[in-house]
């Protein structure tokens, strides 16, 4: 189980992410400031932290974004979208070597506009 200091699913009884061998899989990843615990006003900083937050956790497991295999995306509006291919790019600059990705879009709780799920196999 992986768990960091200011990201967690409240009292919830599952971790960020869980490592079995080579296998990572992550819980629900969101944009939320883990100095303060708070979610972001802005959009684009709510978007930032949540690639952010999932980068921290995978490095916590001893793994980094170039792991990934899949990351599902859940967007509160498909309007995101730019912005999320944006910082997408930022992460993943080689188009040949990029995870494989499925964007949905439904309401999110809490105003949460964004939220990652990531699978990958660190080596």
């Amino acid at each position: 189980s992986i768990y960091l200091t200011g990201l967690s699913h409240g009292i919830q009884p599952f971790p960020l992410a869980s490592r079995k061998g080579h296998l990572i899989t992550t819980s629900a990843i969101h944009g939320v400031d883990p100095k303060t615990g708070a979610l972001p006003d802005d959009e684009i900083e709510q978007i930032q932290l949540a690639f952010k937050n999932l980068a921290n956790t995978l490095n916590e497991a001893g793994g980094s974004m170039g792991d990934v295999t899949q990351i599902l995306i859940t967007l509160s509006s498909l309007l995101y979208r730019v912005t999320v291919n944006e910082i997408w790019c930022e992460y993943f600059p080689d188009v040949d070597s990029r995870p494989s990705r499925n964007t949905t879009e439904r309401e999110l709780s809490g105003g949460l506009i964004i939220s990652l799920i990531a699978v990958g196999w660190i080596s």
